[in-house]
C-alpha cells in the first residue's frame, strides 16, 4: 500500500529532524495566520483591536460568532494546510497530489468509509463517556480542576460556534469546522507526521498510534483525549489500508459534518434528537455498530487489496 512515504534509495533523511521541522512550521503557520485572522475581523469592531479582543471572549451575544469562525478558519488554513504544504515543498520530492490519489471507481469505497465512520461514532461514544468521567487521585487535584475548567470553556465555545443564526452561518460552519480541518488535519497528522513516524520507527502501527496521540493532544482537551485519539487511529488506518489520504479526509469530514448537520436540523426543529445530549448510548447499540463497522472495515481492506493486485497485474 503506497502512502507516499517510500524512502529514497539515494538519499537518507533524518525523519526525527523532519518531525521537529513540521512542528516548527505548524506553530509559525498558526501564529501568523491567527494574526492575519485578527486583522481581517477588525472591520467588525470599528478597527479597534482592543474591542475585538474583548468581544471575541464574550459568548453572551451573537456578535462574535462570525468573527470567531473567520479567525478559526484562517488559523486552521495557516497551521494545517499552508504549513504542511510548504513543508512538503521544502523537504519532500512529492507534493500533496502524491498523497491524495483518486480511484476511477470511487463510489463503493466512499460508501464504505461513510458506514465505517458512522459506526465508529457510535462505538466511540462509549469512550467519550468514559473519558469524561475520569477521576484523578488527590495529589493531582490541581490538574483535574484545571482540565475540567478547560473542558467547560471549550464546551461552551463549541456550543456557541455551532449555534447558527441562519443558513449562511451554517454553510460557513461546514467549511470552517468540517472541510478545512478534514483536509488540513489529515494532511498534517497522517500525510506528514504518520508518514515520517513510519519511516523513523519502521513500524506502521506504532506510527498510526503515535500520530493519533499527537492528534488528540493538539486539541488541548484532556477529557476528550482518548476518543479523539481513537478517531485519529481510525483515520490512520483508513489511510494505511487504502494508500490514499482521500479516504481519511472523507472520514474526518463525515465525522465533523454529520454532527453539524444533526445539530442544525435540531436547531431548526426538523428532528427531535439532540446529538450533544449527555445520555449514554445503550451498550447493545454500541455492540451492533461495532460489528457493522468491523464488517465494513474488512470489506474496505479486501477491496483495496484487490484494487492493488489489479493495478499490479495491468
Amino acid at each position: 500500500m503506497n502512502n507516499g512515504n517510500q524512502e529514497s534509495t539515494t538519499t537518507k533523511e533524518n525523519h526525527w529532524f523532519n518531525l521537529m521541522m513540521i512542528v516548527i512550521y505548524t506553530l509559525i503557520g498558526m501564529f501568523v495566520a491567527q494574526f492575519i485572522g485578527l486583522i481581517l475581523i477588525l472591520p467588525f469592531f470599528g478597527f479597534d483591536l482592543t474591542t475585538a479582543m474583548l468581544k471575541l471572549t464574550d459568548t453572551s451575544t451573537a456578535d462574535a460568532r462570525l468573527p470567531l469562525l473567520i479567525v478559526q478558519g484562517v488559523t486552521a488554513m495557516g497551521a494545517f494546510v499552508i504549513a504542511p504544504y510548504l513543508f512538503l515543498r521544502r523537504y519532500k520530492p512529492y507534493g500533496v497530489g502524491k498523497l491524495i490519489s483518486v480511484d476511477k471507481e470511487i463510489l463503493l469505497p466512499v460508501i464504505l468509509v461513510f458506514g465505517i465512520t458512522i459506526s465508529f461514532m457510535f462505538v466511540n461514544s462509549l469512550f467519550i463517556e468514559w473519558n469524561k468521567g475520569i477521576d484523578f487521585p488527590d495529589f493531582m487535584s490541581a490538574f483535574e480542576e484545571y482540565a475540567k475548567e478547560q473542558e467547560s470553556n471549550l464546551e461552551k465555545l463549541t456550543i456557541y460556534l455551532t449555534t447558527f443564526d441562519n443558513t449562511f452561518q451554517f454553510i460557513l460552519g461546514i467549511l470552517i469546522i468540517s472541510v478545512i480541518p478534514a483536509f488540513g488535519e489529515e494532511l498534517l497528522f497522517r500525510g506528514v507526521i504518520q508518514n515520517e513516524l513510519q519511516l523513523a520507527t519502521k513500524n506502521i502501527h506504532l506510527a498510526i498510534w503515535l500520530s493519533a496521540f499527537a492528534f488528540g493532544l493538539f486539541h488541548f482537551q484532556f477529557y476528550g483525549l482518548v476518543p479523539r485519539m481513537l478517531l485519529g487511529v481510525l483515520f490512520g488506518y483508513l489511510y494505511y489500508w487504502s494508500g490514499s489520504l482521500l479516504y481519511a479526509i472523507i472520514g474526518h469530514f463525515i465525522n465533523n459534518g454529520f454532527t453539524l448537520v444533526m445539530l442544525y436540523l435540531f436547531q431548526l426543529g426538523i428532528i427531535d434528537y439532540d446529538i450533544q445530549a449527555t445520555e449514554s448510548t445503550p451498550l447493545s447499540t454500541v455492540i451492533i455498530f461495532f460489528i457493522i463497522g468491523t464488517v465494513l472495515s474488512i470489506i474496505f481492506i479486501r477491496y483495496n487489496q484487490n484494487r492493488t493486485t489489479a493495478i499490479l497485474n495491468e
